[in-house]
């Protein structure tokens, strides 16, 4: 065996999100404050994702499933 020999490793796809327009005008609609307090998610993050940056993927889910829009409105990351 030789010590130069090595395995690569792919990672299957980006936990980072970007949320569609729809979830930034469901999320204005509601209101900022209700939808954290519904959804225990940071303001801060809830601007992040009104601002069109990243976020995690399972914050994002949790914050559309608790906003009641279909979980297809999140586009990934490239």
């Amino acid at each position: 065996m030789s010590l130069v020999e090595f395995k690569t490793v792919e990672y299957q796809g980006s936990k980072e999100v970007v949320a569609s327009d729809e979830i930034k005008r469901q999320i204005l609609k509601t209101g900022i404050r209700k939808v954290e307090c519904e959804t225990k998610v940071s303001h801060h993050t809830i601007d992040r994702i009104l601002k069109g940056a990243n976020v995690r993927r399972r914050t994002l889910a949790k914050l559309v499933k608790q906003i009641s829009l279909p979980s297809e409105s999140v586009s990934r990351v490239q």
